[in-house]
């Protein structure tokens, strides 16, 4: 898991989430993973930080924190977010961080990250799980990997049992009201986990597309190796079957004169039958003639009449009808 690249990114007005940061930042840390932090740029007027002590204090203690940048995005395999709640949905810089990502989404440089949220609220039931929800369907259209914690530690259960994500209350003094943070080191440690698996299975099936394209590079030029020796041999078979077609269509019987050819060409009686005519019409050196070829294709009993022939197919017949009559009759 040391090769999972981790981005912890938060937005904070009085420190709570940023505290959340740094606890998953730790947890991550010791589950091998490179992390890194950054803050979300806050967009809030100066007249209004001013005015609140606490808010005032942690932007002045938070200025060496690097803030967030769209390449940060891109070089991560996983992300955890961290953001307060603001009626049900994330805080408004945050949402316009997001709101800047479309250039990565349209590119897809942000599909199969692997992602987890964290939230906090003023009250138990203040919109955190809504929080997430929202965080997450953007998530969805990135088409990252959300990795929820669900119930998969009792540190979960210790910090309220959402399992969505980590949520605290806090109250007035800025104080956590749940001990959270156990859950959110597990968290983390998911996130990195599941992260290695996303970035492992993603190697190996480009490895194994890389083997598959030189498989396949390799077997088509072996069966062009194949193709160009069927192709020379067939051409060299071609070339002795010529000459043996030209050597056997020579008369083989050279010996005979042109006067003996023209006399065995001449009908040598007229009891002959048409075969044996055809056959002395041949030359004599050939071997088989082809007239003997079809004189022995015709039927050796020619003096049987054609009835006598059929009459066994007749039988036969008569025989192949009783026997499916038979078959009818036991259905």
């Amino acid at each position: 898991m040391s090769n999972v690249k981790l981005a912890v990114i938060y937005y904070s007005a009085t420190g709570t989430n940023y505290q959340l940061a740094e606890w998953a930042k730790e947890g991550a840390e010791s589950a091998g993973a490179e992390v890194k932090l950054f803050k979300v740029q806050e967009l809030a007027p100066q007249a209004a930080i001013d005015a609140n002590p606490a808010w005032k204090a942690h932007v002045q203690s938070t200025e060496n924190v690097a803030v967030v940048q769209l390449t940060d995005l891109e070089c991560a395999d996983a992300i955890i977010f961290s953001v307060p709640t603001r009626f049900g949905n994330v805080a408004a810089p945050f949402k316009q961080f997001l709101d800047m990502t479309g250039g990565l989404w349209f590119q897809g440089k942000l599909m199969n990250k692997v992602v987890s949220a964290m939230t906090s609220a003023q009250n138990p039931h203040g919109g955190q799980e809504a929080t997430l929800n929202s965080l997450y369907t953007s998530m969805y259209h990135w088409g990252a990997i959300v990795a929820a914690p669900g119930y998969t530690d009792p540190s979960v259960f210790l910090a309220g049992g959402n399992p969505y994500g980590v949520s605290v209350t806090v109250d007035q003094n800025g104080k956590m009201q749940e001990d959270v943070q156990q859950a959110v080191k597990h968290q983390a440690k998911r996130t990195v986990q599941i992260a290695a698996w996303v970035t492992q299975g993603l190697q190996l099936v480009q490895q194994g597309q890389q083997g598959q394209q030189q498989t396949n590079q390799q077997s088509q030029g072996s069966g062009q190796s194949q193709s160009q020796q069927q192709t020379n041999q067939q051409s060299q078979g071609s070339g002795q079957s010529q000459g043996q077609q030209q050597t056997s269509q020579q008369p083989q019987g050279s010996g005979q004169s042109q006067g003996q050819q023209q006399t065995s060409q001449q009908p040598q009686g007229s009891g002959q039958s048409q075969g044996q005519q055809q056959t002395n019409q041949q030359p004599q050196g050939s071997g088989q003639s082809q007239g003997q070829q079809q004189t022995s294709q015709q039927p050796q009993g020619s003096g049987q009449s054609q009835s006598q022939q059929e009459q066994p197919q007749f039988q036969g017949q008569q025989h192949l009808q009783s026997q499916q009559q038979q078959q009818f009759q036991s259905y």
